[in-house]
């Protein structure tokens, strides 16, 4: 998916995405801790799937960051939505995501729209996101 070139190696830039994607949730002074430790040479702007899959094999045993419950999730999304409609505003939520609390990058955000969209209505249901999603 992030080797485009077909080198076996990925663009540092993309670990937040990757991480994410198993469903890892570090906070973002975590994430550059374990951006650090991919990159074992601070110069290095590329990985190999070796050391990821090392790496990311020892964090996902150690259980340092539990999936949450599809219940927890949905209840995160309830807080959000307001007006109780079951759906939230992509537009509302990028700008939420992107400048309160542990703030997201656009690509970031990017990668969780083209997930969580419903393609027909344009909305975020979260209650079928939470349950795709949810361990």
């Amino acid at each position: 998916m992030y080797d485009a070139g077909g080198t076996e190696t990925v663009d540092a830039h993309h670990v937040g995405d990757m991480v994410r994607q198993l469903g890892i949730f570090p906070s973002s002074a975590d994430l550059q801790n374990i951006k650090l430790e991919l990159l074992e040479h601070g110069g290095e702007s590329t990985l190999t799937y070796e050391r990821w899959e090392g790496v990311m094999s020892g964090l996902i045993l150690s259980r340092r960051y539990p999936r949450d419950s599809e219940e927890v999730l949905q209840q995160a999304f309830r807080a959000i939505d307001t007006k109780g409609e079951g759906y939230l505003n992509p537009e509302s939520l990028r700008k939420l995501l992107t400048l309160r609390g542990d703030k997201l990058s656009e690509e970031e955000v990017e990668e969780f729209m083209r997930y969580a969209v419903d393609s027909e209505t344009g909305r975020i249901f979260y209650n079928e996101y939470a349950a795709a999603v949810g361990p």
